[in-house]
């Protein structure tokens, strides 16, 4: 039901916050990666929440709040590495775009020099 609920809110975010849309990024991706590039391209400018993100690259089976610390913190880390990555692709590469984040809330793409 709540992944039900992530999906339908986010069809309802403004697609398109720039003239332009991000395009696929110059390199090679993991199927997380890809998941997670593409659910922060979906919606340029926009906050994602990393319970999305989690959901978009590993499915319904983890849990961003999970009551046991353990477990809630690895797959807290696990998308934290993956948007890591992404920066560091993004840098090598010299992309126009970059991933921002909100601390405790989630992340966001923008063109390089937007806040």
């Amino acid at each position: 039901m709540q992944d039900q609920r992530r999906a339908d809110r986010a069809r309802e975010w403004p697609r398109r916050i720039y003239a332009e849309e991000p395009p696929a990024p110059p390199f090679r991706l993991t199927p997380k990666q890809q998941a997670i590039w593409a659910w922060l391209a979906d919606a340029p400018g926009e906050l994602v929440p990393g319970a999305d993100l989690l959901a978009a690259g590993w499915g319904p089976g983890y849990d961003w709040d999970h009551p046991d610390d353990w477990r809630r913190d690895s797959t807290r880390r696990m998308v934290k590495a993956h948007i890591w990555q992404l920066r560091r692709l993004l840098e090598v590469a010299d992309a126009p775009w970059r991933i921002v984040g909100q601390y405790g809330v989630g992340w966001r793409l923008v063109r390089r020099g937007d806040a």
